[in-house]
């Protein structure tokens, strides 16, 4: 029975990650079941064992975007770090989630395409994640490492800038995802004493 459980949650998860990889190369309004399938290596009437929709397959596969997201900043934040390096690694780190992770980068573009009610549970887990990089935001603010402003609307503007990347960024760019993430940091943070001394 658990080794029945087991292939049953992988071959679900194969089924997201399938999903997640061409709603992020395609869209999900372009994106058929039958491709879902095909690329899960599946047939179609699986995914409804799984899934009572494609809307329903959607909004799980925003959901695991939200909580992958959310578990991978928890799970590397420092809170003894100083907030200007604080915010730098999370928003680099939101950065490479977005363009390296097969679940990365899909819920700024898609949640349009969810119906109230599974948008508004989807939001739910989305405002988790917007509420702890406000805090990092706050605390840079508050150290005077970043300009001053509405904390709130400046950790909207970062994520949006952060997640615009996704349009443009390709692998085969001179400049390494790691390289951009440097430079939306010198945009956003305020010189540090020893970076001004040494200029």
């Amino acid at each position: 029975m658990q080794q029945k459980k087991k292939k049953s949650g992988l071959q679900r998860e194969n089924i997201l990650e399938a999903a997640a990889w061409l709603f992020k190369r395609k869209s999900y309004v372009r994106t058929s079941l039958d491709e879902v399938a095909s690329r899960a290596g599946i047939k179609k009437a699986t995914i409804f064992y799984y899934f009572s929709s494609k809307e329903h397959l959607l909004h799980e596969v925003l959901c695991e975007c939200a909580k992958r997201g959310l578990e991978r900043h928890r799970s590397s934040y420092d809170p003894y770090a100083a907030p200007q390096e604080s915010l730098a690694k999370v928003i680099k780190g939101h950065l490479i989630f977005n363009i390296r992770d097969g679940f990365g980068g899909i819920s700024t573009f898609e949640q349009k395409n969810l119906s109230p009610g599974l948008r508004k549970s989807y939001t739910a887990l989305r405002d988790e994640y917007e509420q702890f990089f406000r805090e990092v935001v706050q605390k840079a603010m508050a150290a005077g490492q970043m300009r001053q402003g509405n904390p709130q609307l400046q950790a909207r503007l970062i994520l949006g800038m952060v997640n615009s990347v996704s349009h443009w960024f390709k692998p085969s760019l001179p400049l390494s995802i790691e390289d951009v993430g440097d430079e939306i940091c010198k945009l956003i943070l305020l010189a540090s004493e020893t970076d001004n001394n040494s200029q």
